[in-house]
């Protein structure tokens, strides 16, 4: 196989150590990301790695195989590309029946160069112009080029270094992609040892393999949701926090199911779906913008809306307990979702099938989301210490009389002369 580029950083996913050992890159872990313009966040991350595996020769010259394929799924692997280096310092790549170039790390400060743009791009041209500004040397003697990207399309900084390629992955000389894709080199390979980590913090947080779509199911067995449950029925006061859990699994018509409060339930990409009156309703659509729509038990109740859907009014993101961010999504006549969390509505993570109805004995309110024991949303600071982890803990407390009854339509509380709402909100 030929040898794509010059000497590299050996590296460990804890420490890096500088060498001058002339070895080369032969896997890059490239994230891929769509880049939200509202918001600023990363979402729908996914980690590709690229690989070379072989050599073939086209025309009069020998190129090394590239493949691709999802970290958590290699059995997609895909060709994508073919690649040589030359004696003079440049890289080039074979792609769709034509040659372009990819580095020349014999550039001088302002060449312009015509580029490869990456095969993600193509729609906007197979090269694009960049003008060298700077150029550095590492420590181990390694050269370092900082090019601009000039165009309509993107106008920035990237780099290009000496046995790795570019920060935005091998086969993508500029960061800026097509659209709102985007892609970062988060890890380079020699023959499986690990030789380069990215130092860019914006991307160092998710490691080598981070992928938000194949490897995290939104709602997996050991996802428990908590809430504080007051009962005020029967002439008495008592408090809990009531537990809701998916655990177990259970097959109907040869599709197997996680049971959420014994309630069945299947994912689909970004979808949520529960089996409930003998069929599948969707529950959750993480996917959606604003504009959407999706069925909300709620909606005939707010606005007399016959078709029951609630539309999406704001996209955001929030970042969880344990690092990740996660997207909001809120609606006008449906509380909000919460990706990971689900709703975050008082009346459970299962209103989106049952609607924002609460039992009429007394307030419920959403405490915290935890996985394997773990907190990952509260809401509050330390609502999640009542997560005990069982499915009900009772804690009974010292009676009191309390009265209810319905004004304009709304059932009301009396408790020890103050008046409460059904979710607790005192009026």
């Amino acid at each position: 196989m030929k040898k794509v580029f010059l000497s590299v950083v050996f590296c460990s996913l804890t420490a890096l150590h500088i060498t001058a050992a002339p070895v080369w890159a032969n896997q890059w872990n490239v994230l891929e990301f769509r880049y939200n313009f509202a918001t600023n966040d990363l979402e729908d991350l996914t980690t590709y790695i690229y690989k070379l595996v072989g050599d073939t020769t086209i025309a009069t010259n020998t190129y090394s195989k590239m493949v691709y394929y999802p970290s958590s799924e290699p059995q997609k692997q895909k060709y994508v590309c073919a690649m040589r280096a030359t004696e003079d310092g440049k890289a080039y790549v074979y792609y769709d029946n034509a040659e372009y170039l990819l580095y020349d790390f014999n550039a001088k400060v302002t060449d312009v160069l015509y580029t490869f743009w990456g095969p993600n791009a193509m729609d906007y041209g197979p090269v694009y112009k960049d003008s060298v500004v700077n150029i550095s040397t590492l420590a181990d003697g390694r050269k370092k080029i900082d090019a601009e990207r000039l165009g309509e399309q993107c106008r920035f900084l990237h780099t290009w270094i000496e046995g790795i390629g570019s920060d935005a992955g091998v086969i993508f000389p500029g960061s800026c992609a097509a659209g709102s894709f985007g892609y970062a080199l988060l890890c380079a390979y020699y023959d499986d040892e690990c030789i380069y980590t990215t130092d860019n913090s914006e991307y160092s947080k998710y490691g080598c393999e981070y992928n938000s779509l194949q490897n995290e199911p939104y709602f997996p067995v050991g996802k428990v949701w908590s809430y504080h449950v007051t009962e005020l029925c029967e002439g008495g006061d008592k408090t809990f926090i009531r537990q809701m859990s998916v655990s177990g699994e259970k097959t109907i018509n040869g599709t197997t199911y996680l049971l959420l409060d014994n309630v069945p339930i299947r994912e689909s990409g970004k979808q949520v779906f529960a089996y409930y009156e003998g069929k599948e309703t969707l529950i959750y659509d993480f996917g959606l913008n604003v504009g959407n729509k999706i069925v909300s038990p709620s909606a005939r109740r707010y606005n007399d809306n016959e078709e029951s859907l609630a539309t999406v009014t704001a996209v955001d993101s929030v970042t969880l307990l344990d690092g990740r961010r996660a997207k909001r999504i809120q609606y006008d006549y449906r509380a909000t979702d919460i990706e990971y969390v689900g709703s975050v509505s008082d009346a459970g993570v299962l209103a989106p099938l049952y609607g924002e109805e609460l039992p009429t004995c007394g307030p419920i309110r959403f405490l915290c989301c935890s996985a394997d024991g773990n907190p990952i949303y509260e809401t509050s600071q330390g609502s999640c210490e009542f997560n005990t982890g069982t499915a009900v803990s009772n804690t009974q407390v010292r009676p009191h009389s309390a009265t209810k009854w319905v004004r304009n339509g709304q059932i009301l509380i009396n408790r020890n002369g103050k008046t409460y709402n059904i979710v607790g909100v005192e009026m």
